[in-house]
């Protein structure tokens, strides 16, 4: 009897303290606890400097049908999980979204093609070979000069302040989010 009044002693000595600690320290406000809108600030500067449309069009501009797998293979290793987030489970559109990949044809999503897992956009658009779809993305004028050749090797596609940021921005989220939190 006597172990567990000590250990409900100890118990409420704690809850006390902890009490204090937040009292104190102005509540869960200064603890990098992740609530439900924190990644707000990178998925708006996303909607605001990622184009759909834009990455699309890029990556059809660069396609080279002379060695039309140079581009899949370098450049198109995430399409299908990119195609997934557009049309989920639609197995037929999303087979049509890889296959086209580069070629102005087919199924393909654009700036209004709904979101069927925005979480995974947000994510993929962090892969540099997602570089072509933000708004000030200039390409490297050796990439095509690259496609071109029978083996080529992979250089990165151009370049973005606004990829930079977004980058940037998602980096601070993550290091203010707890360890435990970070599957969340």
């Amino acid at each position: 009897m006597k172990n567990k009044l000590s250990k409900l002693a100890l118990a409420v000595t704690f809850g006390i303290a902890l009490t204090f600690t937040f009292s104190c320290s102005g509540g869960d406000d200064d603890l990098p606890i992740k609530h439900e809108d924190d990644d707000k600030t990178y998925k708006d500067f996303a909607d605001k400097n990622f184009s759909v449309y834009k990455y699309e069009k890029a990556m059809n501009d660069i396609y080279n049908s002379m060695y039309p797998d140079n581009l899949k293979n370098l450049y198109g290793t995430e399409r299908e999980n990119y195609c997934k987030i557009f049309y989920g489970n639609n197995v037929s559109f999303v087979n049509s979204c890889v296959v086209n990949f580069g070629i102005n044809a087919g199924e393909k999503p654009d700036d209004n093609t709904p979101l069927y897992d925005s979480t995974a956009y947000y994510q993929i658009i962090a892969n540099e070979n997602f570089v072509l779809g933000w708004a000030d993305a200039i390409l490297n004028d050796q990439v095509e000069a690259n496609l071109n050749q029978e083996n080529p090797a992979y250089i990165k596609l151009g370049t973005s302040a606004s990829y930079d940021k977004y980058i940037a921005l998602r980096k601070t989220l993550k290091k203010a989010v707890l360890p435990f939190q970070a599957g969340m």
